[in-house]
């Protein structure tokens, strides 16, 4: 009877899956099986969400309860198979029925507050929960629309005193910028609450990427520079509808980080072939934004007897991007694996419009001949990922498509393919020994070192 009772209390907050061949729930399913019977402890697993966006995220926090204080990271600590150790999990997830039965959600709290004390409680129980970031699930809401809980500052009422409050930041900025200069810092957290940001720039720090990621890890401030390219690839694309998604490396990143590997130099995505020359009449508008571009034909990566219309972009910082052109690109919709596909299901027309896979479909089929002839392709199976401050397309199943190029110690680290040799197992020792952005300092997995 105290079983039922609790179930039903559980009830309002848990919706069922809803089961498609196609979408491989079935299989998940058997995975959360087989990652329970292998890790003992473990009763939840989630996964990631896409969203009615499109958009793809997924959710890992850290709690940390202690003297009165109650501190949420972002971030894991250990990886485990392509599976991340997690206090609190996405809200998608699949659990042990004892779990549910024996801790119920507690409906007495806002509901905002019920998941937090849910994770409190399975870890003072000695639950795990793990995320499994390629297990995919849809969801009917925005992913990109993240709640921001902040307690709302009033101490500056009238826009003078707004004036005053940035004008004693500023002071407070030039009395630290030279220590910022002297010890290469982007941050100084002041134990009064107070934080200061610089930028490269103001403390005179040179990225140099390509010679520093040997040994270090790049700057918040050199990763917000790198990030300027994919931003001006993205809103060339998105004016010119030219559908692209990000590879390798900068996937990687975007799964590990949301944001770029802090050991990488360089930016991968592949286009269409029959796109280059859109990017290349835009060389200037993108050398005025700091990308200087050149364009060869190369041997594809997938196809040695095919061209591939190769795109190498130089950028500030030492940072470099690859743009490899495709003759069509994997994520290339058709009415063949469109039409088994559930009709309110997010693609992207011209890899860039969010829609609905049955109206994507309609609309192509009531085009003319000549339409369908000069647009083929009634949408693009992408998913956006978050990288740093952009929102890109990345493949479908962006935590599938990274196992099957990295596999399943992905989310372990270890250094640059071009300064690793034959040792995989360890970063480079530093050239200066023991300073703070050393990669010999960090662990070998997780990703809260890095934050």
């Amino acid at each position: 009877m105290g079983d039922e009772l609790s179930m039903k209390k559980m009830a309002p907050y848990l919706q069922p899956l809803h089961i498609n061949k196609l979408l491989e729930i079935n299989t998940y399913m058997q995975f959360s099986y087989n990652i329970t019977m292998n890790f003992s402890g473990v009763g939840i697993v989630g996964g990631a969400e896409r969203g009615s966006d499109g958009s793809w995220d997924y959710t890992c926090i850290q709690l940390d309860i202690f003297s009165t204080r109650l501190q949420l990271k972002d971030g894991y600590e250990f990886s485990e198979e392509a599976c991340l150790f997690c206090d609190v999990t996405s809200s998608s997830f699949l659990a042990e029925t004892r779990v549910l039965y024996d801790i119920p959600y507690d409906s007495n709290l806002p509901k905002n507050a019920q998941s937090i004390d849910w994770a409190l409680r399975l870890q003072k129980q000695g639950v795990l929960s793990m995320n499994c970031p390629d297990v995919m699930f849809h969801v009917s809401r925005n992913i990109q629309v993240q709640e921001q809980n902040y307690e709302q500052e009033h101490s500056c009422i009238t826009k003078q005193e707004k004036k005053e409050a940035r004008a004693q930041l500023w002071i407070v900025k030039r009395q630290y910028r030279k220590l910022a200069q002297k010890w290469e810092l982007n941050y100084i957290h002041f134990s009064n609450g107070t934080q200061i940001e610089y930028n490269c720039r103001e403390i005179h720090f040179d990225c140099g990427a390509l010679a520093r990621v040997g040994k270090n890890m790049l700057p918040p401030c050199c990763m917000k520079i790198k990030n300027k390219m994919l931003n001006t690839i993205d809103l060339i694309s998105k004016e010119h509808r030219i559908p692209y998604e990000i590879s390798c490396g900068t996937l990687l990143g975007a799964l590990k980080f949301k944001e770029g590997l802090p050991w990488d130099f360089d930016d991968d995505a592949y286009y269409r072939n029959l796109d280059v020359f859109i990017f290349m009449k835009n060389k200037q508008r993108m050398r005025r934004l700091g990308l200087s571009p050149q364009y060869s034909d190369e041997k594809s990566q997938f196809d040695p007897s095919a061209k591939s219309k190769y795109i190498y972009i130089n950028a500030q910082g030492g940072f470099l991007m690859d743009l490899w052109g495709l003759k069509d690109l994997p994520s290339k919709g058709n009415e063949e694996n469109l039409s088994p596909l559930p009709e309110n299901i997010v693609c992207f027309q011209h890899g860039h419009i969010a829609m609905p896979v049955g109206l994507a479909l309609s609309i192509h089929s009531n085009m003319s001949a000549y339409m369908k002839r000069t647009h083929p392709t009634p949408c693009y199976l992408l998913s956006m990922v978050r990288v740093g401050i952009n929102w890109v397309p990345a493949p479908w199943n962006p935590g599938r498509a990274a196992i099957v190029k990295y596999g399943e110690n992905l989310f372990r680290h270890e250094p640059h393919w071009r300064y690793s040799g034959a040792d995989y197992i360890k970063w480079p020792n530093c050239s200066v020994l023991g300073h703070h952005t050393c990669l010999d300092l960090h662990p070998l997995d997780g990703s809260l070192s890095f934050i």
